[in-house]
């Protein structure tokens, strides 16, 4: 509002959209979960699949009918997409093999992995490929969508498996707490 680019209405609304919104996944998440521990893991992994295939249909499509997004604008959907289909795929195998425990960790365990886990799953591979130079829409559009897509991929595997496997298979990030009563134990006993 005050650059001028929004009014007041627009405010309340988004507020009032954003609120219905979280109030409906807020109290429809939970029985949908519930719903779906009935599930296999292989239909599990595919519905996330055609999700993702849905909604790269409802963007990606339009997108190149309608010349909106910009090319570069389309980046926001393809980072999207590429969660939706990859990340129901990447918990599977997260779950099935590599089995990271989160529990009772000491706190300098917590921060190495929160920041090595930020710098490599979040900074890697952003911005290495440009498509300045490119003029025709409809293939600058194509081409952005698609190397974000593939750059995505990439940085939620890192993410969603390499972190695990390394927070899970490295001594440093599982360090654990030890407990009060154990500590008030032995110097009891010295």
């Amino acid at each position: 509002m005050i650059l001028g680019v929004h009014y007041i209405g627009d405010v309340i609304l988004g507020f009032l959209i954003g609120a219905t919104l979280l109030a409906m996944l807020y109290f429809g998440i939970p029985p949908l979960l519930k719903w779906m521990d009935k599930w296999s893991m292989w239909i599990k992994i595919l519905a996330g699949e055609i999700y993702g295939i849905v909604v790269f249909i409802m963007t990606f499509i339009p997108g190149i009918l309608v010349d909106w997004p910009s090319p570069e604008e389309s980046s926001n959907l393809a980072d999207i997409i590429s969660v939706l289909m990859v990340l129901p795929v990447f918990f599977w195998i997260e779950d099935k093999w590599i089995k990271m425990n989160n529990e009772n960790l000491a706190w300098y365990s917590i921060v190495l992995r929160i920041t090595i886990g930020a710098y490599f799953g979040f900074s890697l591979l952003f911005g290495l490929i440009t498509l300045d130079s490119m003029t025709n829409y409809y293939a600058k559009y194509t081409a952005e969508f698609f190397i974000r897509f593939v750059r995505y991929t990439v940085v939620v595997a890192v993410a969603g498996l390499g972190m695990p496997l390394l927070f899970s298979r490295v001594k440093i990030f599982n360090h654990k707490r030890v407990p009060k009563e154990v500590l008030v134990d032995t110097t009891a006993k010295a």
